[in-house]
């Protein structure tokens, strides 16, 4: 039963493969003959083309054949027929016999008309009774002997060359304006890149200006803030940082910033050189009248080194340095001082002259104390917070 399954299934594949065999053959069979009848339609197409040509090439030579009777007509003799020359009796000007012919036709009701040429009335009359201008026959005739070598050159030739002429000369005009364009077009070109390059940098700085901006000022808060020595030294690092990035931003101007203290004109700056740029004071309703911008920079270290003082109570000299792990006496309360501090506008008399700058941040205001937070050195503190504050604020 295996067996006689397995056979008819072999039958079926082999008659699905011959049925699959015939319908490609079929269709092949049936591409073919569209491929043939599209030949056969582009073959007729084809020669109905070339009917058309061929008639069209026989139309044109027809054409060209009734030119040429036309001007064989025009060549003719003006002795012969309706194309020889008479004379009006009045004026004595010359027309053809078909011309007057129709001009006597269409007066023929009024009994006269006007010579085309000076427009003086003729009578009608028997165009054959009309004489002939021979001078006229005479002149065509030695023509036609003398050739067409003897021909007088005809204005035409002339015309042709002034219009080359014209020609050529309108192009050269044209490539040179093309030319003279282009130039300005890359003079343009390159003016504009320069202004967009210099605007590109304006732009770099002008945010890089805003940015110093913003930090300053919130400098500036935070050292309205300050009551302490760090506070106090860490907004004077800020403000000299921001000094220094300002620096190094290259940013286009005349002028460099420089924040002095209170009396400013009167610190070490004096005995830098003169130069010929003298300082811009600038002051604004935001600017205390002791801040100052400069036409150079100046570097400058200020030391404060604030002498030991005697405890209130114990009568004793506190130590320079105590001990890092001694735990620092509690503060006490603060008795009314027997003499009163300096005014903060005014800033301490330096100890220590100023020198030039061994690191990018030496020209920092650094303060060395003798003493630890006791109350004469707390008195001390909130002398150089109000310093500060009057003096970068």
């Amino acid at each position: 039963m295996k067996e006689k399954e397995e056979k008819e299934e072999k039958k079926k594949e082999v008659e699905e493969k011959e049925e699959e065999e015939e319908e490609e053959e079929q269709e092949k069979e049936e591409e073919e003959e569209e491929e043939m009848e599209e030949k056969e339609e582009e073959e007729m197409e084809e020669e109905e083309e070339e009917e058309e040509m061929e008639e069209e090439k026989k139309k044109e030579v027809e054409e060209k054949e009734e030119e040429e009777k036309m001007m064989m007509k025009e060549k003719k003799s003006y002795s012969e027929g309706e194309r020889r020359p008479l004379m009006l009796p009045a004026c004595g000007h010359t027309f053809c016999h078909l011309c007057l012919a129709t001009l006597v036709a269409r007066n023929s009701e009024e009994g006269s008309f006007q010579c085309p040429t000076c427009r003086h009335l003729q009578s009608l009359r028997d165009l054959n009774a009309l004489p002939v201008n021979y001078s006229l026959l005479e002149v065509v005739a030695r023509r036609q002997r003398r050739g067409a070598s003897h021909i007088h050159p005809n204005t035409h030739n002339g015309s042709q060359d002034q219009h080359q002429d014209s020609v050529g000369s309108v192009r050269i005009r044209a490539t040179r304006l093309v030319k003279q364009l282009s130039n300005a077009s890359e003079d343009n070109t390159n003016s504009v890149t320069t202004a967009l390059v210099n605007l590109a940098e304006q732009l770099r700085q002008r945010r890089r200006l805003h940015h110093l901006l913003q930090e300053s000022r919130t400098v500036r808060a935070a050292a309205r803030a300050s009551t302490t020595l760090t506070a106090s030294t860490a907004a004077a690092t800020a403000i000299a940082d921001i000094q220094h990035r300002f620096q190094d931003a290259h940013i286009t101007t005349d002028t460099r910033v420089w924040v002095g203290g209170p009396g400013a004109p009167a610190s070490p700056i004096d005995m830098i050189t003169p130069t010929p740029n003298t300082p811009t004071y600038i002051y604004s309703p935001t600017t205390p009248t002791h801040t100052h911008i400069f036409t150079y920079q100046p570097t400058h270290i200020f030391i404060f080194n604030l002498p030991p003082h005697q405890h209130p109570h114990t009568n004793t000299y506190l130590p320079h340095h105590p001990h890092p792990h001694l735990p620092h006496p509690p503060l006490p309360h603060l008795p009314p001082h027997p003499h009163p501090l300096p005014s903060p506008t005014t800033p301490p008399t330096p100890t220590h002259t100023y020198s030039p700058p061994t690191t990018p941040h030496s020209h920092l205001y650094s303060f060395h104390t003798s003493t630890p937070h006791t109350a004469i050195q707390q008195q001390h503190n909130i002398f150089i917070s109000e310093y500060f504050k009057h003096t970068f604020l």
